[in-house]
């Protein structure tokens, strides 16, 4: 039966033509689940989550020419996801539906940028593996149901690692730039990434300096054509929020808000790997104080009450550090049914198995792989801060399987070599 059927398969999906079909595989997945999965709930032009009728109203006031607003007032949130949805309604018509198979689509392309990834770093059969293993992933296929940020945003961050990745290797001026834009449009889709932007010019200057000693301003290069990529894509925002508000606005209060209300003695943490209001509805920042200040006074506002926080009661901060940890790491949500639970956990139990023994396996290699790992703890590390929930961990799992799939394969080459010994 294996050698009849699975070898058949293994050798076909490893093989060149392989990544052709496992980008069919991904978008057919993607498109039953869309249209069977609950009864075709997501074939009804029905929101299903929290926020996807914000972003909803946003795109279409954008599409009727009052700008980037909400309930009459100009929206500080991040623009990018409200202008892909805006986009897809004036080309395609009015239709959640349509949106659904959009972010079906991109789930499907992100294979082929997961298999490119791959394939640079370690090589061709890892890069297969990986794609195939994203294309099945459960989460990431549920994602295509929802108008919710991750679909789109972790697309976006897939391909700017990859353009990043690109251009470490080959120190393209040209890359840095693209790369820069890329994450430009990421950071503009959710701002988590906007102190990720910072720190990674800052150690890609570094990093640049100590390999091209000889040549610093060509080490300085790199740094300022992926900052000015950035500044492509952000100083319009910037411009734009000077205009509604008269003040230097980089980003909105959103995440300010999460930072808030996730850091203080009124904050359980998280449970069942959710965050509902529930968790922080006794703190004095939900909901009524969200109200009391408007615009650039809120961000202060929300920033002065989580700093205090964090320097005036550090071992309560430690505390809720440990059990936002345990909320966004464990295998599933709770209320998840048994067949879930027994498909999440274990496919998400053997990802980061696999993923430790690749990250050991080729931390040797860490000065080609280091924009990756740093990519990866700070995107952990920030969502401690800020809130840990299951959902915040997915934009970083593409990448982690990435490292399974090399240590799965690591793992099958040790067993092989040694029956060959025993033998």
């Amino acid at each position: 039966m294996k050698k009849g059927f699975f070898e058949p398969l293994s050798k076909l999906l490893l093989s060149r033509k392989g990544i052709g079909i496992i980008f069919l595989i991904a978008l057919l997945i993607r498109i039953l689940f869309i249209t069977t999965y609950a009864d075709g709930k997501f074939l009804e032009e029905k929101f299903y989550a929290a926020d996807e009728d914000d972003y909803d109203q946003i795109a279409l006031n954008l599409l009727t020419g009052e700008g980037l607003s909400y309930n009459q007032r100009p929206s500080l949130d991040a623009p990018v996801y409200p202008a892909f949805l805006a986009f897809i309604y004036s080309f395609f018509g009015y239709s959640l539906v349509k949106v659904r198979f959009f972010q079906a689509l991109l789930g499907a392309l992100m294979c082929l940028f997961i298999f490119q990834l791959g394939k640079k770093l370690f090589s061709e059969k890892v890069g297969l593996l990986s794609a195939l293993i994203v294309a099945l992933y459960y989460p990431l296929i549920h994602l295509s149901g929802y108008l919710m940020t991750e679909a789109l945003f972790i697309f976006l961050c897939v391909v700017s690692v990859f353009l990043i990745t690109k251009a470490l290797e080959e120190k393209s001026r040209g890359k840095f730039l693209l790369a820069g834009i890329l994450f430009g449009l990421a950071s503009l889709c959710r701002y988590v990434l906007v102190p990720f932007i910072i720190l990674f010019t800052g150690l890609l200057l570094l990093g640049a300096l100590k390999i091209l000693k000889d040549k610093p301003l060509r080490a300085l290069s790199f740094s300022l054509a992926f900052l000015l990529g950035v500044s492509v894509i952000f100083t319009p925002w910037i411009y734009r929020n000077y205009k509604v508000t008269g003040q230097l606005v980089p980003q909105g209060v959103g995440h300010l808000i999460f930072l808030a209300q996730s850091n203080s003695p009124y904050f359980t943490g998280g449970r069942g790997g959710w965050v509902k209001s529930e968790d922080f509805k006794t703190s004095p920042v939900y909901p009524e104080s969200s109200n009391k200040f408007k615009g650039v006074e809120r961000i202060k506002e929300f920033r002065r009450i989580s700093v205090n926080f964090i320097f005036k009661e550090p071992g309560s901060f430690l505390r809720l550090l440990r059990k936002k940890f345990i909320n966004m790491w464990r295998p599933f949500h709770s209320g998840t049914s048994l067949t879930g639970k027994i498909v999440n956990g274990i496919s998400y139990s053997l990802v980061i198995l696999f993923a430790i023994v690749g990250i050991f396996y080729t931390f040797p290699a860490w000065r080609r792989l280091w924009a990756i790992y740093f990519f990866i703890l700070y995107y952990i590390f920030l969502h401690l801060i800020v809130m840990g929930a299951i959902r915040y961990r997915y934009p970083v799992m593409p990448f982690l399987i990435i490292f399974a799939a090399q240590g799965f394969i690591y793992f099958q080459e040790k067993i092989l070599e040694t029956r060959l010994l025993t033998r």
